[in-house]
């Protein structure tokens, strides 16, 4: 977790690797604690990271009805994974009611075994 400054306003962002391994249970249990240190979402809040599931994963759905999944559907499926050949979206960019998502793309890159997951990004909104 840091607090970073953006043009006065102070913005928490997280980043975070849930584990790879088949089993629900690991992420389900690092889902709910990461959502006790997120806290409430009264200030700007971001996340960023390889969830090691789908949008679609029971696992994952705590945290996203905390945080919004910040790819539009518009934009195609947005697969990570592997970067060689993706054929999974398992990397997001979430956000609290804070911020609207403008333009998002990914990268197509081999620099790492994923590929990156590029949103842009306008706060000034209230969080709902």
């Amino acid at each position: 977790e840091a607090t970073i400054d953006v043009r006065g306003t102070h913005v928490r962002v997280f980043n975070t690797h849930l584990d790879y391994r088949p089993a629900l249970a690991v992420r389900r249990q690092q889902v709910a604690e990461s959502l006790v240190i997120i806290g409430e979402l009264t200030t700007p809040t971001l996340m960023f990271g390889d969830l090691n599931a789908g949008p679609e994963a029971p696992e994952l759905q705590p945290l996203l009805a905390r945080l919004r999944d910040s790819w539009p559907a518009s934009n195609g499926p947005g697969l990570t994974y592997p970067s060689d050949t993706p054929v999974k979206r398992i990397d997001f960019v979430l956000t609290s009611g804070h911020f609207r998502a403008g333009a998002a793309r990914v990268p197509a890159t081999q620099a790492s075994d994923h590929r990156p997951v590029v949103v842009d990004l306008v706060g000034g909104q209230t969080h709902s």
